[in-house]
């Protein structure tokens, strides 16, 4: 007597229906950090690797625009851009804005931040969760993490995320820091003469 696994064709055959397999979700299902920008699109955020993921390969598309932080890990953002619409200065800087803050550069003051469209946005094979790698970027922004609205900074200071600082952003700091006491000194200097 053969093995019948559920759902094979011997299963079906002794009259037993084949398992439902749960739908893929597709959509957005209530995930993904959610914000609307001054012309009232949607700006989503992800909060993890696979909604980075998913936000870049999955949900991005047609129009939409696709933000990342320059060098160093952070959250993928994406404008959600309506069919024949083009986003505002406001929009985009809102978004750029919230990718800087969603960063490794959260506490450096300034960001350079990659635009991209989902075209171009490919998932390269065995590459780790939430790794993707762009054909063409659209261009670069200046994303101010401070610029972010008050409530999102204190939504963060309230969850606890802040008490954490990553070494990167750390090693960022610092060395903006030294670079800035070496300027200061330099023109002390000068003046000193």
């Amino acid at each position: 007597k053969p093995l019948a696994f559920p759902g094979t064709d011997a299963d079906r055959a002794r009259g037993r229906p084949a398992p439902q397999r749960a739908a893929i979700d597709r959509g957005r299902g209530g995930q993904f950090r959610t914000f609307t920008s001054p012309a009232g699109l949607e700006i989503l955020v992800g909060r993890n690797r696979r909604e980075n993921e998913k936000l870049a390969v999955r949900i991005a598309q047609g129009d939409d625009i696709w933000l990342h932080s320059r060098g160093v890990p952070g959250a993928h953002v994406l404008l959600r851009v309506n069919s024949g619409k083009k986003p505002t200065d406001a929009c985009l800087q809102l978004a750029a804005d919230l990718a800087a803050f969603y960063s490794d550069y959260r506490n450096v003051g300034k960001a350079e931040i990659t635009l991209a469209e989902p075209k171009h946005i490919i998932k390269p094979p065995n590459a780790p969760l939430g790794a993707v790698k762009l054909r063409q970027e659209i261009g670069t922004r200046v994303g101010v993490p401070d610029n972010v609205p008050a409530e999102v900074k204190a939504a963060r200071a309230e969850s606890g995320a802040d008490l954490f600082e990553g070494p990167r952003t750390r090693r960022l700091r610092n060395a903006r820091k030294k670079k800035a006491s070496g300027k200061a000194k330099a023109k002390k200097g000068k003046q000193g003469k």
